[in-house]
């Protein structure tokens, strides 16, 4: 799992814990922050492609520990209003 994957797992883990939420703009917000860049180099924006890392995170959480650790970053993001 690359940095960025685990980032995000880490932070929907602590987000669970808190029974708090983050939007995907505010995640886009906190990969910038944390200097974490796109594959083509760019700054995240919260739209099209934080949606896709969201997934394939989801995507390589539910294989190395199972649906429920999986689950943590479906319920710890939202869609904007």
């Amino acid at each position: 799992m690359d940095l960025k994957k685990s980032h995000i797992y880490k932070l929907a883990v602590f987000l669970n814990g808190s029974k708090s939420r983050m939007t995907v703009a505010d995640l886009a917000m906190n990969l910038n922050a944390n200097a974490f860049m796109t594959s083509y180099g760019t700054r995240y924006q919260g739209l099209r492609g934080t949606y896709t890392l969201l997934h394939n995170t989801y995507k390589v959480i539910e294989q190395l520990f199972g649906p429920a650790q999986a689950a943590l970053i479906a319920h710890s993001s939202t869609r904007p209003d």
